[in-house]
């Protein structure tokens, strides 16, 4: 489960930056495996299999194709810098997906 869970969790992450998100936007990939159920009262519910991606928002055109952030905040190695000031950016969004495995 972990396995599959990690695999299907980095192959959303790679399609999407396939399809334009910057190398520095992504700064977490998680595949749940058999653990925190959506459904818990169906383990073999398809929902249960589910993915979250961490992605940070850039604001500028082309931000996110840098090797490195210019202000990386701290502890986030391979973040979206902060915003002007030393502001941290706003919290991301958290992208999740359930269904059919592939």
């Amino acid at each position: 489960n972990w396995e599959l869970s990690t695999d299907r969790a980095n192959a959303a992450r790679r399609a999407m930056q396939q399809s334009g998100l910057g190398p520095t936007q992504v700064t977490q990939v998680r595949g749940f495996a058999d653990q925190q159920l959506r459904n818990p009262k169906d383990p073999e519910d398809p929902a249960n299999r589910r993915i979250s991606l961490l992605v940070h928002h850039l604001d500028k055109p082309g931000a996110g194709d840098a090797t490195a952030p210019e202000n990386p905040l701290p502890g986030a190695a391979g973040s979206a810098g902060a915003t002007s000031g030393g502001a941290p950016p706003p919290a991301a969004p958290q992208a999740q997906t359930g269904g059919k495995k592939p």
